[in-house]
């Protein structure tokens, strides 16, 4: 078993409920983290971010994109809404 990583290393206990998430995940999340410190934030602590933009910088397609950022929702560790149409971008919190 030396050399293979674990599937799902990172976990969080959210509603009493065990909540995996991959790299991939962790991944977006450490970028989201970045991003949140360089965006302007609105007053409820919501920074705006393209999808594309995302998806470029972590060399991922969007369906990816979606997956993990739902994993990261359903675990309790970003906030999110969805952008209205291709004018308005998303807007996500971190939250901890």
């Amino acid at each position: 078993m030396i050399g293979k990583k674990p599937k799902r290393p990172y976990m969080v206990v959210y509603n009493d409920e065990k909540i995996a998430y991959g790299a991939d995940a962790a991944i977006l999340l450490s970028e989201l983290r970045f991003l949140s410190h360089r965006r302007k934030k609105d007053d409820r602590g919501y920074f705006s971010v393209e999808n594309t933009y995302l998806c470029k910088l972590l060399g991922i397609d969007k369906r990816k994109l979606i997956r993990d950022r739902d994993k990261l929702i359903k675990a309790g560790r970003i906030d999110y809404i969805q952008g209205k149409n291709q004018n308005v971008k998303s807007r996500y919190k971190i939250v901890l």
